[in-house]
Protein backbone atom coordinates (compact mmCIF):
# COMPACT_ATOMS: atom_id res chain seq x y z
CA UNK A 1 0.00 0.00 0.00
CA UNK A 2 2.98 2.28 -0.22
CA UNK A 3 2.33 2.95 -3.58
CA UNK A 4 -1.05 3.49 -3.16
CA UNK A 5 -0.58 6.30 -0.35
CA UNK A 6 2.30 7.92 -3.21
CA UNK A 7 -0.75 7.95 -5.07
CA UNK A 8 -3.33 10.07 -2.37
CA UNK A 9 -0.39 12.83 -2.21
CA UNK A 10 -0.57 13.28 -6.11
CA UNK A 11 -4.46 13.54 -6.10
CA UNK A 12 -4.34 15.76 -3.08
CA UNK A 13 -1.85 18.25 -5.06
CA UNK A 14 -4.30 18.54 -7.77
CA UNK A 15 -7.13 19.29 -5.66
CA UNK A 16 -5.04 21.94 -3.36
CA UNK A 17 -4.29 23.71 -6.66
CA UNK A 18 -7.38 23.82 -7.92
CA UNK A 19 -8.55 27.82 -7.92
CA UNK A 20 -11.79 27.39 -8.49
CA UNK A 21 -12.91 27.29 -4.72
CA UNK A 22 -11.91 29.32 -1.65
CA UNK A 23 -10.25 26.42 0.81
CA UNK A 24 -8.19 24.50 -0.92
CA UNK A 25 -7.61 22.07 1.92
CA UNK A 26 -11.96 21.19 1.41
CA UNK A 27 -11.48 19.01 -1.04
CA UNK A 28 -12.15 15.08 -2.32
CA UNK A 29 -10.87 12.71 -4.46
CA UNK A 30 -11.61 9.14 -6.30
CA UNK A 31 -9.21 6.77 -8.07
CA UNK A 32 -9.54 3.05 -8.76
CA UNK A 33 -6.49 0.65 -8.43
CA UNK A 34 -6.53 -2.52 -10.07
CA UNK A 35 -6.84 -5.46 -7.36
CA UNK A 36 -7.57 -9.71 -8.12
CA UNK A 37 -9.56 -10.82 -5.36
CA UNK A 38 -10.02 -7.45 -3.53
CA UNK A 39 -13.31 -8.48 -2.72
CA UNK A 40 -11.77 -10.92 -0.79
CA UNK A 41 -8.28 -10.46 0.65
CA UNK A 42 -8.45 -6.57 0.86
CA UNK A 43 -8.34 -4.37 4.08
CA UNK A 44 -8.23 -1.02 4.76
CA UNK A 45 -5.23 -2.06 7.42
CA UNK A 46 -2.01 -2.02 4.75
CA UNK A 47 -3.40 1.48 4.79
CA UNK A 48 -3.20 2.36 7.89
CA UNK A 49 -0.01 0.73 8.52
CA UNK A 50 1.55 2.79 5.81
CA UNK A 51 0.77 6.15 6.78
CA UNK A 52 1.56 5.37 10.25
CA UNK A 53 4.98 4.65 9.74
CA UNK A 54 5.11 8.02 7.12
CA UNK A 55 3.98 10.41 9.37
CA UNK A 56 6.19 9.99 12.39
CA UNK A 57 7.31 12.40 15.18
CA UNK A 58 10.67 12.91 13.95
CA UNK A 59 9.25 15.10 11.05
CA UNK A 60 7.06 17.16 13.00
CA UNK A 61 4.28 15.04 11.48
CA UNK A 62 1.71 12.31 12.69
CA UNK A 63 -1.38 10.03 12.67
CA UNK A 64 -4.15 9.75 14.59
CA UNK A 65 -6.78 6.96 13.66
CA UNK A 66 -10.48 7.57 14.92
CA UNK A 67 -12.00 5.15 13.22
CA UNK A 68 -11.75 2.27 10.45
CA UNK A 69 -9.33 -0.91 10.28
CA UNK A 70 -9.86 -4.86 10.40
CA UNK A 71 -11.43 -7.00 7.96
CA UNK A 72 -14.74 -6.14 8.83
CA UNK A 73 -16.84 -3.62 6.30
CA UNK A 74 -19.13 -1.13 7.51
CA UNK A 75 -20.89 -2.13 4.54
CA UNK A 76 -21.68 -5.03 1.36
CA UNK A 77 -23.28 -4.44 -1.43
CA UNK A 78 -24.46 -8.03 -1.90
CA UNK A 79 -26.22 -7.61 -5.81
CA UNK A 80 -23.04 -6.00 -6.92
CA UNK A 81 -20.49 -8.04 -4.65
CA UNK A 82 -18.54 -4.77 -3.26
CA UNK A 83 -17.33 -4.30 0.07
CA UNK A 84 -17.52 -0.75 1.90
CA UNK A 85 -14.21 -0.08 4.46
CA UNK A 86 -14.46 3.61 5.90
CA UNK A 87 -11.60 5.05 7.93
CA UNK A 88 -11.33 8.13 9.59
CA UNK A 89 -8.23 10.17 10.67
CA UNK A 90 -6.21 13.21 11.33
CA UNK A 91 -2.68 13.39 10.26
CA UNK A 92 -0.48 16.24 10.85
CA UNK A 93 2.45 17.15 7.94
CA UNK A 94 4.31 19.87 6.60
CA UNK A 95 2.93 21.14 3.50
CA UNK A 96 5.50 23.69 2.71
CA UNK A 97 9.77 23.59 2.85
CA UNK A 98 9.46 25.55 6.37
CA UNK A 99 8.31 24.03 10.05
CA UNK A 100 5.15 26.33 9.96
CA UNK A 101 4.14 25.08 6.74
CA UNK A 102 2.41 22.23 9.30
CA UNK A 103 -1.42 21.20 9.15
CA UNK A 104 -3.40 19.15 11.37
CA UNK A 105 -6.07 17.56 8.00
CA UNK A 106 -8.62 15.59 9.04
CA UNK A 107 -9.36 12.61 6.31
CA UNK A 108 -12.46 10.04 5.55
CA UNK A 109 -11.35 7.56 3.03
CA UNK A 110 -13.83 5.13 1.90
CA UNK A 111 -12.59 1.86 -0.14
CA UNK A 112 -15.18 -0.09 -1.92
CA UNK A 113 -13.59 -3.27 -2.66
CA UNK A 114 -14.75 -5.23 -5.79
CA UNK A 115 -14.19 -8.63 -7.42
CA UNK A 116 -11.04 -7.26 -9.14
CA UNK A 117 -10.51 -3.58 -8.29
CA UNK A 118 -10.20 -1.27 -5.19
CA UNK A 119 -12.30 1.94 -5.78
CA UNK A 120 -11.41 4.50 -3.30
CA UNK A 121 -12.72 8.43 -2.37
CA UNK A 122 -10.60 10.52 -0.16
CA UNK A 123 -12.36 13.25 1.29
CA UNK A 124 -10.67 16.24 3.63
CA UNK A 125 -10.72 19.26 5.26
CA UNK A 126 -8.47 21.10 8.14
CA UNK A 127 -9.02 19.75 11.32
CA UNK A 128 -9.75 22.87 13.46
CA UNK A 129 -12.92 23.44 10.33
CA UNK A 130 -14.53 20.01 10.97
CA UNK A 131 -17.02 20.87 13.02
CA UNK A 132 -18.46 22.83 9.72
CA UNK A 133 -16.84 20.46 6.67
CA UNK A 134 -17.08 17.46 8.54
CA UNK A 135 -21.36 16.81 7.72
CA UNK A 136 -20.41 18.06 4.09
CA UNK A 137 -17.74 15.45 3.89
CA UNK A 138 -19.33 12.76 5.37
CA UNK A 139 -22.10 12.62 3.07
CA UNK A 140 -19.55 13.47 0.23
CA UNK A 141 -17.88 9.43 1.47
CA UNK A 142 -21.33 7.87 1.82
CA UNK A 143 -22.61 8.81 -1.43
CA UNK A 144 -19.68 7.70 -3.12
CA UNK A 145 -21.10 8.73 -6.54
CA UNK A 146 -21.11 11.16 -9.01
CA UNK A 147 -22.68 9.88 -12.11
CA UNK A 148 -25.67 12.06 -12.25
CA UNK A 149 -23.60 15.34 -11.65
CA UNK A 150 -21.15 13.89 -14.06
CA UNK A 151 -24.11 13.68 -16.77
CA UNK A 152 -25.95 16.72 -15.67
CA UNK A 153 -22.08 18.91 -16.22
CA UNK A 154 -21.53 17.42 -19.74
CA UNK A 155 -25.45 18.29 -20.86
CA UNK A 156 -24.84 21.86 -19.54
CA UNK A 157 -21.65 22.08 -21.27
CA UNK A 158 -23.71 21.51 -24.54
CA UNK A 159 -26.33 23.54 -24.18
CA UNK A 160 -23.93 26.69 -23.00
CA UNK A 161 -21.61 26.19 -25.10
CA UNK A 162 -24.35 26.46 -28.19
CA UNK A 163 -26.54 29.04 -26.07
CA UNK A 164 -23.39 31.30 -26.03
CA UNK A 165 -22.12 30.35 -29.47
CA UNK A 166 -18.50 28.84 -28.21
CA UNK A 167 -16.61 26.92 -30.81
CA UNK A 168 -12.81 27.85 -30.73
CA UNK A 169 -10.66 25.01 -28.69
CA UNK A 170 -9.41 28.09 -26.12
CA UNK A 171 -12.47 29.57 -25.39
CA UNK A 172 -14.34 25.61 -24.60
CA UNK A 173 -11.29 25.20 -22.52
CA UNK A 174 -12.30 28.62 -20.61
CA UNK A 175 -15.54 26.86 -20.16
CA UNK A 176 -15.23 24.00 -19.25
CA UNK A 177 -12.39 25.57 -16.11
CA UNK A 178 -15.33 26.98 -14.42
CA UNK A 179 -17.93 24.90 -15.74
CA UNK A 180 -18.19 23.29 -11.83
CA UNK A 181 -17.97 26.75 -10.35
CA UNK A 182 -21.19 27.97 -9.17
CA UNK A 183 -19.52 31.82 -9.24
CA UNK A 184 -19.25 31.41 -13.03
CA UNK A 185 -21.83 31.94 -15.16
CA UNK A 186 -21.03 28.45 -17.33
CA UNK A 187 -21.23 26.94 -13.86
CA UNK A 188 -24.14 28.77 -12.45
CA UNK A 189 -26.40 25.36 -13.24
CA UNK A 190 -24.85 23.50 -10.06
CA UNK A 191 -26.80 25.63 -7.40
CA UNK A 192 -30.04 24.59 -9.54
CA UNK A 193 -29.44 20.89 -8.17
CA UNK A 194 -31.03 20.04 -5.12
CA UNK A 195 -29.99 16.52 -3.62
CA UNK A 196 -32.87 14.28 -2.47
CA UNK A 197 -33.45 10.61 -0.42
CA UNK A 198 -36.51 9.13 -2.09
CA UNK A 199 -37.18 6.85 0.37
CA UNK A 200 -35.74 6.75 3.89
CA UNK A 201 -32.58 5.03 3.92
CA UNK A 202 -32.22 4.86 0.41
CA UNK A 203 -29.94 5.97 -2.47
CA UNK A 204 -29.28 9.62 -3.39
CA UNK A 205 -30.46 11.48 -6.10
CA UNK A 206 -29.71 14.65 -7.86
CA UNK A 207 -32.96 16.85 -9.10
CA UNK A 208 -32.56 19.75 -11.23
CA UNK A 209 -34.93 22.96 -9.62
CA UNK A 210 -36.33 25.73 -11.82
CA UNK A 211 -34.71 28.25 -10.05
CA UNK A 212 -30.96 29.07 -8.54
CA UNK A 213 -30.79 28.31 -5.18
CA UNK A 214 -28.33 29.32 -2.55
CA UNK A 215 -25.22 27.18 -2.56
CA UNK A 216 -24.52 25.99 1.22
CA UNK A 217 -23.79 22.02 1.91
CA UNK A 218 -25.31 19.91 -0.74
CA UNK A 219 -24.13 22.90 -3.51
CA UNK A 220 -20.39 22.45 -2.56
CA UNK A 221 -21.14 18.33 -2.67
CA UNK A 222 -22.11 19.11 -6.54
CA UNK A 223 -19.08 21.33 -7.33
CA UNK A 224 -16.63 18.59 -5.98
CA UNK A 225 -18.38 16.12 -7.60
CA UNK A 226 -18.40 18.10 -10.80
CA UNK A 227 -14.53 18.95 -10.55
CA UNK A 228 -13.61 15.21 -9.65
CA UNK A 229 -16.18 13.52 -12.76
CA UNK A 230 -14.32 15.58 -15.46
CA UNK A 231 -10.67 15.99 -13.88
CA UNK A 232 -8.62 14.45 -16.73
CA UNK A 233 -11.49 14.58 -19.21
CA UNK A 234 -11.50 18.19 -20.09
CA UNK A 235 -9.18 17.80 -23.29
CA UNK A 236 -11.56 14.97 -24.99
CA UNK A 237 -14.76 16.95 -23.82
CA UNK A 238 -13.73 20.42 -25.13
CA UNK A 239 -12.83 18.28 -28.78
CA UNK A 240 -16.29 16.38 -28.95
CA UNK A 241 -18.05 19.61 -28.52
CA UNK A 242 -15.81 21.41 -31.13
CA UNK A 243 -17.15 17.95 -33.65
CA UNK A 244 -20.51 17.97 -32.42
CA UNK A 245 -20.28 14.91 -31.13
CA UNK A 246 -24.06 13.31 -30.19
CA UNK A 247 -25.09 14.08 -26.61
CA UNK A 248 -25.47 10.25 -26.05
CA UNK A 249 -21.95 9.50 -27.17
CA UNK A 250 -20.19 12.56 -25.06
CA UNK A 251 -22.20 11.52 -21.74
CA UNK A 252 -21.05 7.88 -22.18
CA UNK A 253 -17.42 9.14 -23.10
CA UNK A 254 -17.19 10.88 -20.11
CA UNK A 255 -19.04 9.60 -17.78
CA UNK A 256 -19.12 5.59 -18.04
CA UNK A 257 -16.56 4.45 -15.38
CA UNK A 258 -18.11 6.50 -13.04
CA UNK A 259 -21.86 5.45 -13.87
CA UNK A 260 -21.10 1.84 -13.68
CA UNK A 261 -20.77 2.01 -9.61
CA UNK A 262 -24.33 1.22 -8.37
CA UNK A 263 -25.81 4.32 -6.00
CA UNK A 264 -25.34 3.04 -2.72
CA UNK A 265 -28.27 3.00 0.73
CA UNK A 266 -27.43 5.74 2.67
CA UNK A 267 -28.62 5.61 6.28
CA UNK A 268 -29.57 8.84 8.68
CA UNK A 269 -29.09 11.15 5.44
CA UNK A 270 -30.15 15.29 6.62
CA UNK A 271 -32.19 17.09 3.91
CA UNK A 272 -30.43 20.41 3.43
CA UNK A 273 -33.82 22.41 2.32
CA UNK A 274 -33.24 23.47 -1.39
CA UNK A 275 -33.66 27.87 -0.77
CA UNK A 276 -34.50 29.71 -4.59
CA UNK A 277 -32.39 32.97 -4.52
CA UNK A 278 -34.72 35.94 -5.51
CA UNK A 279 -33.93 36.57 -9.51
CA UNK A 280 -33.69 40.68 -8.60
CA UNK A 281 -31.13 39.55 -6.27
CA UNK A 282 -29.01 37.27 -9.50
CA UNK A 283 -29.72 40.16 -11.51
CA UNK A 284 -28.39 42.72 -9.42
CA UNK A 285 -25.22 40.56 -9.07
CA UNK A 286 -24.61 39.86 -13.02
CA UNK A 287 -25.16 43.53 -13.52
CA UNK A 288 -22.34 44.33 -10.63
CA UNK A 289 -20.30 41.75 -12.16
CA UNK A 290 -20.44 43.16 -15.48
CA UNK A 291 -19.45 46.88 -14.49
CA UNK A 292 -17.09 45.42 -12.41
CA UNK A 293 -15.37 44.28 -15.38
CA UNK A 294 -15.82 46.95 -17.57
CA UNK A 295 -14.76 49.92 -14.87
CA UNK A 296 -12.99 48.25 -12.75
CA UNK A 297 -15.07 49.24 -9.32
CA UNK A 298 -15.25 47.17 -6.69
CA UNK A 299 -19.40 47.36 -5.43
CA UNK A 300 -21.16 45.97 -2.27
CA UNK A 301 -24.50 44.79 -2.75
CA UNK A 302 -26.90 45.30 0.11
CA UNK A 303 -30.58 43.90 0.38
CA UNK A 304 -33.39 46.43 1.11
CA UNK A 305 -33.85 44.25 4.52
CA UNK A 306 -30.23 44.92 5.43
CA UNK A 307 -30.27 48.75 4.53
CA UNK A 308 -34.07 48.81 6.48
CA UNK A 309 -31.41 47.80 9.74
CA UNK A 310 -28.87 49.94 8.99
CA UNK A 311 -28.60 53.19 11.76
CA UNK A 312 -27.55 56.02 10.28
CA UNK A 313 -24.26 55.70 11.95
CA UNK A 314 -23.98 52.44 9.78
CA UNK A 315 -24.19 54.38 6.94
CA UNK A 316 -21.82 56.83 7.14
CA UNK A 317 -19.21 54.34 8.13
CA UNK A 318 -20.11 52.71 4.92
CA UNK A 319 -19.67 55.35 3.08
CA UNK A 320 -16.61 56.45 4.90
CA UNK A 321 -14.70 53.20 3.79
CA UNK A 322 -15.43 54.41 -0.20
CA UNK A 323 -12.50 56.76 0.96
CA UNK A 324 -14.67 59.72 -0.88
CA UNK A 325 -18.14 60.25 -1.41
CA UNK A 326 -19.91 57.17 -2.96
CA UNK A 327 -23.17 57.42 -4.98
CA UNK A 328 -26.07 55.25 -3.93
CA UNK A 329 -27.33 53.14 -7.04
CA UNK A 330 -30.29 51.60 -6.78
CA UNK A 331 -31.23 48.20 -8.82
CA UNK A 332 -33.75 46.29 -9.06
CA UNK A 333 -34.74 45.48 -5.39
CA UNK A 334 -31.08 46.21 -4.19
CA UNK A 335 -28.87 48.81 -3.38
CA UNK A 336 -25.09 48.90 -3.84
CA UNK A 337 -22.26 51.69 -3.06
CA UNK A 338 -19.20 52.14 -5.50
CA UNK A 339 -17.34 55.10 -6.66
CA UNK A 340 -17.72 56.46 -10.03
Amino acid sequence: MAEHGRTWQSTANINRNSAQLQDTYFTFATRAEARPNASIEFTPDDFINDYRSKFVNATGSSFNLISGGGPKPNRIDESLGVKYYEVEYVVRTQLGFSFDSLKTLHFITTFAASKDAVNIMNCQALDDKWDEDGATLRKVAESFTVCQVCEQAVEEAIIYSKENKISSEDDLNDMIDGLCSVKKKEGRWVAHLDIVQEDAGGPLSVEKQDGLGYCRGECTIVQRACQSSLRGKEESLASMLQQDTANKKMKEKVCKKICEKKRPKIADWKDEPFEPRDPKEVETQDMMAKMKAETGMSMKMYSREELERMTDGDMETMAAREAGHPNLVVGIGWTFFGKF
